[in-house]
């Protein structure tokens, strides 16, 4: 309407002008009500480019046909809750898999748990470990005993929602220029219910010998080794039960804020693919001599375990934004052993114990975090009991968009 009038008068006036002589007029002839401006319009008569923006946006179309997704997606009206628009077939089994799974799994007391509102997260962190080892045999009544040095590595861990990646690479060949390579590939999936980890761990290096057969009368003493590497590929797996006022994510993975303290009992279950290798070639010159007939110059098995985890989780909360956590899951199972070295390679018992105990804290789209671990793996054979204890201890910065 406004441009139509504006259309007139501007057509009204060139008839005016082409009516009238070609001699030139002076400014001070011409009447003060002929001449139009801004002022002397209506309102309505006014052209801005707001109203022309408006003109050419086109109206976003409520009608609940097949189309309507399409439409709600592209004006940014998409609601993947809103059960009444119409899907296709594939879409529509996905968003109905989706609210079955977020109405079941995601479900917390807001009194207890908050979300954080974000749903990518990145942060970097530095990771210690620090591995000990005990092989008893038993026909000779021998044993070894050996610790690593202290792996550093730093990495990243990226979580889009409830799946996380987290990759944290050795930094000692680096910083410090020693041969250690050590490393560990992770990957998560957590919910108000279910914690799921799948890793691979890497390590091969310099580990220091304190107990070995008959040598310096059975007393501790410290010689490097070189001949060990390990690899481990688990996957782990805990239900809690008390999911709704206790969030295990908010201490570990930083996707839930705890507001008020609780724990939960937790019911789990572990499987791990274990390769070692102990090249006793490597061994100092002093104790080859006191290596049993029935030692081998090398030690190559893999271990399988499978075992079920109960225990207790507990996230105190001393102040707003802080958060500790204490977890404690002792596991009983069966671990199954091949090598090189065993004849034995029946299914034997096998138990487990896991500790965590972590400190988080939350400031605005910022996050911060110590944790550490404690597993201990005992593996008993006719031949052999082999004690596998590991420390690990991390330090989180990250954010959340």
């Amino acid at each position: 309407m406004r441009i139509a009038i504006l259309f007139v008068l501007l057509l009204s006036s060139s008839v005016a002008m082409l009516a009238q002589p070609t001699t030139d007029v002076p400014a001070d002839t011409v009447p003060v009500s002929s001449i139009v401006t801004a002022d002397t319009l209506p309102m309505s008569s006014i052209v801005t480019a707001d109203t022309l923006t408006v003109r050419n946006t086109v109206p976003f179309d409520t009608v609940r046909d097949s189309g309507y997704w399409k439409r709600a997606l592209r004006h940014g009206k998409f609601d993947i809750n809103d059960t009444t628009v119409i899907y296709p077939r594939f879409l529509d089994f996905c968003l109905r898999s989706y609210r079955w799974y977020d109405r079941n799994f995601n479900q917390f007391d807001t009194a207890y748990v908050a979300s954080n509102g974000s749903r990518w997260k990145f942060h970097l962190k530095y990771n210690g470990l620090v591995a000990a080892y005990h092989v008893y045999e038993d026909e000779s009544e021998q044993s070894m005993f050996l610790n690593s040095d202290l792996a550093s590595s730093i990495g990243f861990r990226v979580q889009f929602l409830c799946f996380g990646f987290e990759y944290v690479p050795d930094i000692d060949n680096l910083v410090r220029g020693r041969v250690l390579d050590h490393r560990k590939t992770r990957f998560s999936f957590t919910n108000s219910r279910i914690s799921l980890d799948a890793y691979y761990i890497k390590s091969h290096g310099i580990t220091h010998i304190h107990r070995f057969a008959n040598y310096n009368n059975r007393r501790y003493f410290s010689l490097p080794f070189d001949g060990m590497s390990r690899s481990v590929l688990g996957i782990d797996a805990f239900y809690f039960f008390n999911y709704k006022r206790y969030a295990h994510s908010a201490a570990y993975n930083y996707s839930k804020i705890q507001r008020r303290s609780a724990g939960s009992f937790l019911l789990g279950m572990q499987y791990s693919k274990q390769e070692m290798t102990f090249d006793m070639a490597k061994l100092p010159a002093e104790l080859r001599e006191h290596l049993s007939d029935s030692a081998g110059f090398k030690l190559n098995y893999t271990m399988k375990d499978y075992a079920i985890n109960v225990g207790y989780a507990y996230n105190w909360v001393p102040k707003r934004n802080w958060l500790i956590n204490v977890m404690a899951s002792p596991s009983v199972g069966f671990k199954r052993a091949e090598g090189t070295n065993l004849e034995d390679r029946k299914n034997h018992l096998g138990i487990n114990f896991r500790g965590r105990l972590g400190v988080a804290h939350y400031n605005g789209k910022f996050y911060y975090g110590v944790n550490g671990s404690f597993n201990t793996y005992l593996f008993f054979t006719r031949a052999y009991i082999l004690d596998t204890t590991i420390l690990d201890f991390n330090i989180v910065v990250g954010f959340q968009i």
